[in-house]
């Protein structure tokens, strides 16, 4: 069986009670795959080492062996694996989301495609195989500079935002992407640029939700003419807002949402810049999180 990712969990036995126990082993996609005990009063699993990959917060097990590969033996000692942080040792621009038990992890790979990862505890990240979901195409608008794709399910349909270029970094925007099935995995088809008002560089989209209305919150540079970054001191970032028509297409231009005006914003030297929006809720508020300073 080709080496995969699985979560084990057991059933506790009480001292000296026996019962029967069940096993239960998911692979990274969630799929259950049973695998049964026999009346026991106390069991284990015969484990390999090297097969031992992560044991997270919550106490499941992340290996990378098959479920044939498992074996009941004597009780082994009881062992903790430290938690490793930080919990995704490379990577940019996280965006996760939970669906159906799973946190799916979107990131860009070599700037050229986009990848999707899928785990049970966000502490198993580290752990999760990607999955390549989308490759841009060779040249023209869209094929470079893939960056901080976000996964948004809207109108029952996934959607992954992203910013490319065509080999320019002067010619980012944002772009969109639907999934052709009901998945999170994909597969993904491109739906084109999502045009921004002003036609100015546009990366870091995220999409705010509020009953059946969407707004795409986006990094932009205020000005007409590209003056490049790191480069000019008067080169700025802000923050834009606007409606969205579908999920596709916006329905009106660009409003300033947030500009670096505070000392704490603006770097010594380089561009002062917003970055990275990320709404968050509790409750009944509303917030919007984003990085800034230099990039």
């Amino acid at each position: 069986m080709a080496d995969r990712e699985f979560r084990i969990g057991a059933t506790v036995y009480g001292t000296g009670g026996a019962r029967v126990g069940r096993i239960r082993a998911y692979d990274a996609r969630g799929d259950y795959l049973s695998v049964r005990a026999s009346v026991l009063s106390r069991m284990d699993l015969r484990i390999p080492a090297s097969a031992v990959r992560h044991i997270d917060a919550e106490g499941n097990v992340h290996l990378g062996l098959g479920p044939d590969e498992m074996a009941e033996t004597a009780p082994a000692a009881d062992t903790v694996a430290p938690l490793d942080h930080p919990i995704l040792p490379h990577g940019q621009d996280p965006h996760v989301v939970r669906h159906g038990g799973l946190y799916y992890l979107a990131q860009s790979l070599d700037d050229r495609a986009i990848t999707i990862a899928a785990t049970t505890a966000l502490t198993g990240l580290a752990a999760a195989r990607p999955a390549v979901v989308w490759g841009a195409p060779p040249s023209g608008s869209g094929s470079h500079g893939v960056w901080a794709p976000e996964l948004v399910m809207l109108e029952g349909r996934w959607y992954i935002y992203d910013a490319a270029d065509d080999g320019d970094n002067a010619s980012h925007r944002m772009y969109a992407l639907a999934s052709v099935s009901g998945s999170p995995l994909g597969p993904y088809q491109e739906r084109g640029r999502v045009a921004t008002r002003p036609d100015t560089w546009a990366i870091d989209g995220t999409v705010l939700a509020q009953g059946d209305a969407y707004h795409l919150i986006w990094l932009g540079w205020p000005g007409a003419i590209w003056l490049g970054w790191p480069g000019a001191d008067d080169v700025q970032q802000n923050l834009y807002i606007a409606p969205m028509r579908d999920p596709c297409t916006l329905a009106g231009p660009g409003v300033t949402l947030s500009e670096p005006a505070y000392a704490w914003e603006r770097p010594t030297v380089g561009p002062a810049v917003n970055e990275g929006p990320a709404v968050l809720r509790h409750g009944e508020r509303l917030f919007l999180a984003y990085a800034a300073n230099g990039s």
